[in-house]
């Protein structure tokens, strides 16, 4: 379950546009909602957000759970191998088809992430510590894009820039660490 401080009808969109993709958390319809939360904010405010809101809507959305009974982000995965840099290369390097592909699904289906990082990718492992599945989260800055006025860009730099990645995170992925 995800609660979001107001009205967040572009994160709905999106998710509901790639469901089936297999690269977003699974959600039914009806299975998200936005309540009016005035006569609760001041117990909202302090205990969930720990700040005070100005909001009156609370957004939820009641997903599958990703990643299986473990589920790490890809940047604790990566994590893992800092301390061997041939191991890491190579754990890179399996990680990159499955995130270019996770771009291409949200291209194909005219959406852009605009936030992506290792942060907001969730992976399942097996049991001998290697990415079975990958998962985009937290669509909060995601962007509808006219596919017909934008060509996959040929450099992996222009697509990580359409989808929202940072130099650290784009450096990260194309295998070059980030200070």
């Amino acid at each position: 379950m995800k609660f979001i401080r107001g009205n967040h009808p572009v994160e709905y969109e999106a998710l509901k546009n790639l469901q089936h993709t297999h690269v977003v958390p699974h959600f039914r319809n009806g299975n998200s909602f936005i309540m009016n939360m005035r006569p609760i904010r001041k117990f909202v405010s302090q205990y969930m957000f720990r700040k005070n809101i100005r909001e009156d809507n609370l957004t939820v959305f009641m997903m599958s759970k990703v990643g299986g009974p473990n589920p790490i982000t890809f940047r604790q995965y990566m994590n893992k191998y800092t301390t061997n840099q041939k191991l890491y290369e190579k754990k890179l390097e399996e990680a990159r088809g499955r995130i270019k592909n996770i771009m291409g699904k949200l291209y194909l289906h005219g959406w852009s992430h605009s936030n992506l990082h290792d942060q907001n990718l969730i992976v399942q492992l097996n049991s001998n510590g290697n990415i079975v599945r990958m998962w985009a989260i937290d669509f909060g800055m995601a962007k509808k894009i006219k596919k017909e006025n934008t060509n996959i860009p040929e450099n992996n730099r222009n697509l990580a820039a359409l989808y929202g990645f940072t130099a650290n995170n784009f450096r990260r992925i194309q295998g070059i660490r980030a200070h």
